[in-house]
């Protein structure tokens, strides 16, 4: 799970002709073109703003309302640091696959 070295662990590896070629990530944002803005800062920030909105309709209610945007926040400013959080460790304990796994 802490593979760091994964090929999908990396960024910024991929050319722009790459992202819109290979991987079809043409129409990437409702509020900016991150390919043509002229500042690389404001187009990171506009990007992770949106990703944070984006995320509030999947965890809009209960105890980890909050946790989706904290992740995002720290992808953006964790600057490779590893994620930790309480509420992921409680989320994850409660999943029904740990679960399962004890009881095997």
């Amino acid at each position: 799970m802490d593979d760091y070295c994964a090929p999908d662990m990396l960024y910024g590896d991929l050319s722009a002709e790459v992202l819109r070629q290979q991987y079809h990530l043409r129409d990437v944002s409702a509020r900016i073109d991150p390919y043509t803005h002229p500042s690389r800062e404001e187009s990171v920030r506009i990007l992770f703003d949106e990703f944070r909105n984006l995320s509030d309709m999947f965890s809009f209610y209960g105890n980890y309302k909050s946790l989706a945007r904290t992740m995002i926040s720290h992808m953006q400013y964790g600057n490779g640091a590893v994620f930790s959080h309480p509420l992921l460790d409680q989320a994850m304990a409660e999943h029904s696959s740990m679960q399962n796994s004890l009881n095997a």
